[in-house]
């Protein structure tokens, strides 16, 4: 779904889950609004209704802070400010099934007869820059579901997953928006 124009790569997301679709490139911003923490041996922390988890959510819009290195022997905190984003990508994912004793993918339907589906989240991938180079991108998924009903999530539910914590602009700088 992203489309090329003469200045680069553009991708496509809804400003709201009924909403339109809005350009999105390399230009616009996340800005942390207050420290997130990041548990040692970690090297991404999900944000669910504005709160941090060590997990994300299935049912629901959730967001991974990411970064490049793990820390083994502290746990670190990753301080507000604002990052530049460098580069958005479409992204989806196979979910695997957890259970009490066991850890398998879903290649078949859940509950419908084995049709062989396996069941996926879509979403974006915002690559960041900023003044901590540890901080390496914002992942954000959708609801997961059998592959024709995986939706990525809009720009209303991914600031819903971040909630206070943080706030994505998507507007490429310099572009003052619908107006």
């Amino acid at each position: 779904m992203a489309t090329l124009f003469a200045g680069g790569c553009r991708t496509f997301i809804k400003d709201a889950p009924e909403g339109r679709w809005i350009g999105a490139e390399p230009g616009g911003s996340l800005t942390l609004n207050r420290t997130v923490p990041m548990p040692q041996g970690r090297t991404r922390i999900f944000l669910v209704n504005g709160k941090a988890r060590r997990n994300g959510a299935s049912y629901q819009t959730s967001c991974a802070l990411e970064v490049r290195q793990i820390e083994r022997d502290r746990d670190r905190k990753l301080a507000p400010g604002r990052y530049r984003i460098t580069r958005i990508q479409q992204y989806w994912t196979e979910v695997a099934a957890v259970g009490p004793d066991r850890v398998r993918f879903r290649f078949a339907g859940h509950g419908d007869g084995g049709d062989g589906q396996s069941m996926i989240q879509t979403g974006y991938r915002f690559y960041l820059a900023g003044d901590n180079p540890d901080l390496w991108r914002l992942t954000c998924l959708g609801v997961l579901a059998d592959p024709p009903w995986a939706d990525p999530p809009s720009l209303a539910e991914i600031q819903a997953a971040l909630g206070p914590v943080a706030t994505l602009d998507i507007r490429p700088q310099g572009d003052p928006g619908p107006g």
